[in-house]
C-alpha cells in the first residue's frame, strides 16, 4: 500500500474486522471517523495511532508503508524478545503538536504528507531521547514552518 489511507485498510482487512469493530478496537466512538481514515478524508488521532502499535502494528509501516505491518514480522527470529516499541509519549507528542501547528496555522494537509511529518518528527524526537538530550518541540516547529506555503 502507497498510501496512509490503504495501509490503515489493510490493517483492518488483516484483522478480519468491520468497521465498526475496529473503530472500537482503537477507541473511536463510531464507524465514520474509521472509514474517514480509510478514504484518506481525515488524519488518525495520537490516540488512534497508539492503539494500533499496541496492538502490534508497526507504526514506521503504518506512517510510512516501510517495513512490515505487523512489528514482530519485522524483527529477526533471534530478536523476538527485543521488540522495538514504540515511544508513546513521543508519538503523542508529535502528534498532538502537529495538530496544533497545522490549525493555528489554517492549514489542512493531506493524511499522507501528515504521516510523513508525525514518523520525521518522531525519528527525530525519539532520537534526541536516545542521546539523553531533553526532548523540545522547536526542532519539530522549525519543520513545520519549514513547509508552510513561502517558506
Amino acid at each position: 500500500m502507497n498510501d496512509l489511507a490503504g495501509r490503515l485498510k489493510s490493517v483492518r482487512v488483516h484483522l478480519h474486522l468491520s468497521s465498526a469493530e475496529m473503530a472500537k478496537k482503537v477507541g473511536l466512538q463510531n464507524r465514520k471517523s474509521w472509514e474517514g481514515y480509510e478514504k484518506g478524508s481525515n488524519s488518525p488521532k495520537a490516540e488512534v495511532l497508539c492503539n494500533l502499535a499496541r496492538s502490534g502494528i508497526d507504526a514506521e509501516w503504518l506512517l510510512t508503508g516501510e517495513g512490515e505491518m505487523l512489528r514482530l514480522l519485522a524483527q529477526q527470529p533471534d530478536d523476538r524478545d527485543a521488540v522495538c516499541q514504540v515511544d508513546e509519549g513521543i508519538l503523542r507528542l508529535v502528534i498532538t503538536e502537529a495538530e496544533k501547528f497545522y490549525r493555528m496555522h489554517h492549514l489542512r494537509i493531506p493524511p499522507d504528507q501528515f504521516a510523513k511529518v508525525i514518523s520525521l518528527g518522531y525519528a527525530m524526537m525519539a532520537g534526541e531521547k536516545i542521546k539523553g538530550n531533553d526532548i523540545s518541540t522547536d526542532a519539530l516547529h522549525f519543520i513545520m514552518r519549514a513547509g508552510l506555503p513561502g517558506h
